[in-house]
C-alpha cells in the first residue's frame, strides 16, 4: 500500500501523519467537489451580481445603463477567460503527470523483465553446468570401474591358464586343480561385487551432489527474484506517490486560483454596483 507523507503532526513526539493512497484518493475528489462548486458558482455571478445602481439609471440615463452593462460584461468575459485558462492549465500538468507516471511504469516493467529473463537465464546455465559435472563424474566412475573390471577378468583368465602348470611344478593334480579353480572364480567373482559396489556409492554420491546443488540454485534464484519483485514493487510505490502528490497539487493550485479569481470578481462587481449607482445619484 502506498503512503504519503501529510501536513500534520500526528501525536506529541513530531512524528507527520502518513496518508494511504486512499485517503489521497478522499482528498483529490474532495478538491475535485470543491472546484466544481466554485466554478458553477462563479459562473452564476452573471445572472445574480447584476449592479443595482445600473438598475437604478434606466429611468435617469440608458446610455449609463448600458455603459456599466457593457463594464459588466467585459469583467465576466475576462473571469471566464480566466477560469479556462486555469482549467487548462491543470489539464496539462495533469496529463502530463500521467505522461511521466506511465513512461517511467514502462521503464521500470521492461527493467524488471530484463532482470526476471536474466535470473531465468543464469538460473538454466547454472543447471547446465551442474548437470554437465555430473554427467563428467559419472562418465569417469563408469570408465574406471569397467576397466577395473576388465583388468579383475584378464587377470582371471591368466591365473586359469597358469594353473595347470603352477600345481604340476608343486606336484598338484586331482582334486587340488579343482578347488584350487574354484577359489580363482570366487576370487574373482569378489573383485567384481566390489568394483560394482564402489561404483554405485560413487554414482550415488555424485547424484546426491547434484540434487543438492541444484536446490541450492533453485534457492538463491528465488531469493533473487523476489528481490528483484520487491525492489519493482517499491519503486512503483514511489511513482504511485508521486502522481498522488502531483495529482493534489494540480487540484489545490486550480482550486486556489478560482477562488483567487472569484474574490477578484467580487471586488469588480462591487466597483461597479458602487460606481453605477453613484452615477444614478448624480443624476437625480
Amino acid at each position: 500500500m502506498a503512503y504519503v507523507k501529510g501536513d500534520g503532526v500526528s501525536n506529541s513526539s513530531g512524528n507527520y501523519k502518513y496518508f494511504t493512497t486512499n485517503d489521497w484518493k478522499t482528498k483529490i475528489q474532495g478538491l475535485e467537489d470543491s472546484y466544481n462548486k466554485l466554478l458553477a458558482s462563479v459562473k452564476s455571478n452573471s445572472q445574480t451580481n447584476v449592479p443595482s445602481g445600473a438598475n437604478n439609471t434606466r429611468s435617469g440615463n440608458d446610455s449609463t445603463a448600458n455603459h456599466y452593462a457593457a463594464l459588466l460584461a467585459q469583467v465576466q468575459a475576462q473571469q471566464d477567460a480566466a477560469a479556462r485558462r486555469a482549467e487548462e492549465l491543470a489539464r496539462q500538468k495533469q496529463q502530463a503527470a500521467q505522461a511521466a507516471y506511465d513512461k517511467n511504469m514502462g521503464y521500470l516493467n521492461e527493467a524488471y523483465a530484463n532482470r526476471s529473463n536474466l535470473l531465468q537465464q543464469n538460473y538454466n546455465d547454472a543447471l547446465a553446468q551442474l548437470q554437465a559435472s555430473y554427467d563428467s563424474g559419472a562418465r569417469g566412475v563408469n570408465r574406471n570401474a569397467d576397466s577395473a573390471q576388465q583388468q579383475a577378468y584378464i587377470n582371471y583368465m591368466m591365473s586359469k591358464r597358469d594353473l595347470p602348470q603352477a600345481l604340476a611344478a608343486q606336484g598338484l593334480t586331482g582334486g587340488m586343480s579343482e578347488s584350487a579353480l574354484a577359489g580363482m572364480y570366487n576370487s574373482y567373482g569378489n573383485n567384481r561385487n566390489t568394483i560394482d559396489r564402489g561404483r554405485n556409492e560413487s554414482l550415488a554420491a555424485l547424484l546426491d551432489t547434484l540434487n543438492s546443488n541444484r536446490s541450492s540454485a533453485l534457492q538463491s534464484y528465488n531469493s533473487q527474484l523476489s528481490a528483484a519483485e520487491q525492489q519493482k514493487m517499491a519503486y512503483q510505490m514511489q511513482l504511485e506517490q508521486a502522481l498522488a502528490n502531483g495529482s493534489a497539487e494540480i487540484l489545490q493550485n486550480k482550486y486556489d486560483t478560482l477562488q483567487n479569481l472569484d474574490n477578484a470578481y467580487a471586488q469588480q462587481i462591487l466597483a461597479l454596483q458602487q460606481a453605477a449607482a453613484q452615477a444614478a445619484q448624480k443624476r437625480w
